[in-house]
């Protein structure tokens, strides 16, 4: 392998002179010799030492995405389809900026605080934490960081957020069950706060516009526990078989709009004759399921994209436009919605 010395006696430079460019202290280099020194470099297929290279500049150019640990999900968030399209996006526009990522599933916003002081980390972006707990990371750190999908009060508190309009997205799945000529809808998430609470509400505003009832009967709250939520899906099939009352359920995620009709296809009912399913999010799962799942569309390279962006220019200390940036969605029709009308 090729040894700074190699390229400095090629070049016949100094190999203090080769070092400060490849730790980036080339002040007092000319451009001309910066050039012939990556050149020789990328000829030479020179590997630095990271470790020394990062630690020889105030920016670590390391990136950090963090995930809240939730116990809900059993360690197994990165086993989440949703979750693995994003990270994948956002680790594709960290390296095309020419930084690192660093992924960390955190257990508190302790850990979160921890992470950015120990790794000296040049940002960081974060999800799945409530908007307490980015306030009180936002009063720990000074390191820069944005969230996603962070649900806050009208004030953003001066942190920026990635997220969609999860309210007009449920609210346009709603009016479109309502053309298809479902009255009985059944909204189903694992939980009622953030993201899953304004796609509730989104879909009770439009049935209410259309002179339907949306009551606390039209939700149920589903076990985020993968061995509870699979032991509630008989219990689920049963009450639908014994009302004959819902004609199509919808789903806070095309993950558990996926896993449910599987169920209930593997039991005997035929998705969309006897019962219509719809999701949010469109995953590629939803395209290889059969049917092929309908759903709410959110694009999840143009949110990652957006996210490393926005931290891009709280590093750079661009200046910021907008610190609530909300993406739109749209309706993808496919197979798993029957026509009543």
């Amino acid at each position: 392998m090729v040894r700074i010395k190699d390229i400095a006696d090629e070049l016949g430079v100094s190999a203090t002179t080769v070092s400060n460019v490849i730790h980036g202290r080339t002040n007092r280099v000319s451009k001309e010799t910066i050039k012939k020194v990556n050149e020789a470099l990328s000829k030479g297929n020179y590997v630095p030492n990271m470790g020394g290279v990062l630690l020889s500049q105030n920016n670590s150019k390391i990136i950090g995405v963090v995930l809240n640990n939730d116990m809900r999900y059993e360690n197994k968030i990165l086993q989440n389809p949703f979750i693995v399209e994003i990270i994948s996006a956002l680790e594709e526009n960290i390296r095309n900026a020419g930084f690192f990522t660093m992924l960390y599933n955190a257990n508190s916003i302790v850990d979160v605080a921890k992470i950015a002081t120990m790794w000296n980390v040049s940002g960081l972006i974060v999800f799945g934490f409530m908007e307490e707990d980015y306030v009180n990371l936002r009063d720990m750190i000074k390191t820069p960081f944005v969230s996603i999908d962070g649900t806050y009060s009208k004030d953003i508190n001066g942190i920026i957020n990635v997220g969609i309009d999860d309210f007009e997205g449920a609210y346009n799945m709603g009016k479109y069950l309502i053309r298809k000529g479902h009255k009985d809808i059944l909204f189903l998430s694992d939980n009622d706060d953030g993201c899953d609470n304004k796609r509730k509400l989104g879909l009770k505003k439009a049935m209410k516009e259309e002179g339907l009832k949306f009551t606390e009967n039209n939700h149920r709250l589903i076990p985020a526990m993968e061995i509870s939520r699979r032991a509630y899906y008989p219990e689920l099939l049963s009450e639908l078989r014994k009302s004959n009352k819902y004609t199509a359920l919808f789903f806070a995620s095309d993950a558990y709009a996926i896993e449910a009709m599987n169920y209930f296809m593997d039991n005997g009912v035929n998705v969309p004759n006897d019962i219509s399913i719809v999701g949010f999010d469109d995953i590629k799962h939803a395209t290889i399921v059969r049917p092929r799942l309908t759903t709410v569309r959110q694009n999840m390279p143009l949110k990652a994209a957006m996210a490393v962006n926005a931290l891009l220019n709280i590093i750079h200390k661009y200046k910021i436009s907008t610190r609530n940036i909300v993406l739109p969605v749209e309706i993808v029709e496919r197979d798993s919605v029957a026509s009543l009308e």
